[in-house]
């Protein structure tokens, strides 16, 4: 699995590039803290062209790759698995 990103985004992965709740996209853009989306696949469905988004931050992703933010996150559940297992294992 490559680690780059697609070049559009949806506003889910918008929100979690900039670190921010999914449902603050649109405030931010209304507010102008992102930039407005672009329709390459149509009206309904609005994207954010990555480096057009990079560039508006300051040139720099704002947040993990998103496979980096996965495997944070499956070591996370591995980790508390081990742990339950150990609690497991001391009480019989």
């Amino acid at each position: 699995m490559s680690d780059t990103l697609p070049r559009w985004l949806d506003a889910e992965a918008v929100a979690l590039r900039v670190s921010i709740r999914p449902d603050y996209v649109a405030r931010y853009v209304r507010a102008g803290k992102l930039p407005k989306p672009r329709h390459p696949f149509g009206a309904r469905q609005p994207r954010w062209d990555v480096q057009e988004l990079d560039a508006f931050m300051g040139g720099r992703p704002t947040s993990q790759p998103h496979n980096a933010a996965v495997q944070a996150l499956a070591d996370e559940i591995a980790r508390k698995a081990r742990r339950q297992e150990n609690r497991q294992e001391n009480s019989r």
